[in-house]
Formats: structure tokens, sequence, C-alpha cells
């Protein structure tokens, strides 16, 4: 899971970036290319809990460190902690300052308090993971698990192990499940 969420954030910020580097003619792509490079990409993560969780969080933060060192934009982490009274100002000053192209958090905590904040920032983006949205807000991009679909794919690649020759599988050929 972990893997899965730093790659999709990995993956999410390239998208961005392309989508914001597309031009009508070559011309204006190398103006926009050569802004792109003049004014890098930069990532908040904001944490509404703290780091060392070894779930959402962690995953999250690994993903940020992926894009900061295989992608070289300047990252930030920010832990508020619990104290929802410390959230919307928090998001309102980040916005506010447009030091941050993309500002993430975790939806299902701040998604509420985000959709509330964001229309008032129009030009500033923000990536909400574990959540979908009610509504349509343009500037907020909502990433949802369907944890189900995955569970499949592993429920099918454990069966095709333990009917195989591999090494190391049950000869009972049993699969078993630990949900948590």
């Amino acid at each position: 899971m972990k893997k899965k969420l730093s790659l999709l954030l990995l993956i999410l910020t390239v998208l961005v970036v392309a989508l914001t580097g597309c031009g009508k003619s070559e011309e204006k792509k190398e103006e926009k290319t050569a802004a792109a490079d003049a004014k890098k990409l930069s990532i908040c993560f904001v944490v509404t809990g703290q780091l060392g969780d070894k779930s959402f969080n962690d995953s999250a933060n690994a993903g940020v460190s992926l894009i900061a060192k295989n992608l070289g934009y300047e990252t930030k982490v920010i832990e508020i902690g619990r104290d929802q009274t410390k959230w919307q100002p928090t998001f309102e000053d980040l916005a506010e300052s447009g030091k941050y192209s993309i500002i993430i958090t975790n939806g299902s905590n701040a998604g509420e308090l985000i959709q509330k904040v964001a229309p008032n920032y129009p030009n500033q983006k923000f990536i909400l993971f574990d959540t979908k949205l009610e509504k349509n807000i343009p500037n907020i991009y909502a990433i949802s698990y369907e944890q189900n679909e995955g569970s499949y794919l592993a429920g099918v690649l454990a069966a095709m192990v333990t009917t195989s020759n591999m090494p190391g599988t049950n000869p009972d050929k049993k699969i078993g499940f630990i949900g948590g």
C-alpha cells in the first residue's frame, strides 16, 4: 500500500506538470517550458495528525520524499496535529502565501474543510487523498481508492501461485487471509 500511494503521488505530480506545460504551438510550448523551469513545482504536504503512523501519513510522506528526490521539486511537510482549530488557519495561510503549487492533505480528515477553503483561493491547487468530492471544485483533485480491486487482484495472484510449481508455495494448496 505504501509503494502504491507513493507511486500514485509521483505519477499525479508528473501529470500535473505535463498538463501545465501544454500549449497550442511549439513556440508557446517552449515559452511555457521555460516558465516552468524558472518556477519549479513546489509541494506542501499537510499532515492532519502526526507522522509515524506507518499508514496513510507515512505513505504519503514517502511519496513526497520521492518527488523531491527523483524530480527535484521543492517539498515541505507540515504536521498540524489533531487539533482541528489549527487546520483552517494553516490551510488559509498556505494558500495565501502562494509559495506552493500544490497543497496535499488527507481528505478523509480535512476534505470538508478544504472544500470550504479552496473556492476562496482559485489559483491554489489542492490534492485530497482517500476521499471523494460531492461537488466539482476546479482547484481540488480528489483521490479515492477502490481497495476491493487490489484485494481481488491479490487473491487472483495467490490462487495462481498456489497452483503453480513455484518454490516455497504451500503444498496443501490453501490460501489464507488476515484482515486488519
